[in-house]
């Protein structure tokens, strides 16, 4: 409950005109908006009767609901730039994945090609076949599956 206390003067015809708040002021829970009365003393004599109910300026209603709008307005904006955040770290962490991906497939590319280039000299090899490739990129089985040479005999002295 509020209460005031105020020196009011009188005009010739009884009439009075105060603000209400400017002694103490007025602190009402903005999650209260039901409804206020307003009870009248005058110099200590009992509360007048009936109290007068305080209804809303049109104008300060609409401030309160313009102020509820502006307010959901700017959760909105936060909760959308939180999940565009969002949506970018995953899609950054795609990308850092794909490109992770990318260099370790190239680095067992290359893994895989050393190993096959290991030169066999004084190795011991047990081919099934061999096979050698000409510098315009055809391939020419040189031995055959049984052990037998069946490459170009010329030119091989033995």
């Amino acid at each position: 409950m509020w209460s005031e206390v105020q020196q009011v003067t009188t005009q010739r015809d009884g009439s009075f005109r105060v603000i209400l708040g400017t002694v103490n002021p007025i602190m009402i829970d903005p999650a209260f908006y039901g409804d206020l009365f307003l009870g009248i003393m005058l110099s200590g004599r009992p509360e007048m009767l009936p109290r007068t109910k305080l209804t809303t300026v049109p104008y300060a209603e609409m401030s309160r609901k313009a102020e509820e709008a502006i307010k959901a307005k700017e959760a909105d904006k936060a909760i959308q730039a939180d999940k565009a955040t969002q949506a970018d770290k995953a899609i950054q962490a795609d990308k850092a994945t794909q490109a992770d991906k990318a260099v370790q497939a190239d680095k067992a590319t290359e893994a895989d090609k050393a190993a096959q280039a290991d030169d066999v000299l004084d190795k011991q090899i047990n081919p099934k076949s061999v096979t050698i490739s000409k510098d315009d990129g055809t391939k020419k089985e040189v031995i055959d599956k049984e052990g037998k040479w069946v490459g170009d005999a010329t030119g091989l002295q033995g």
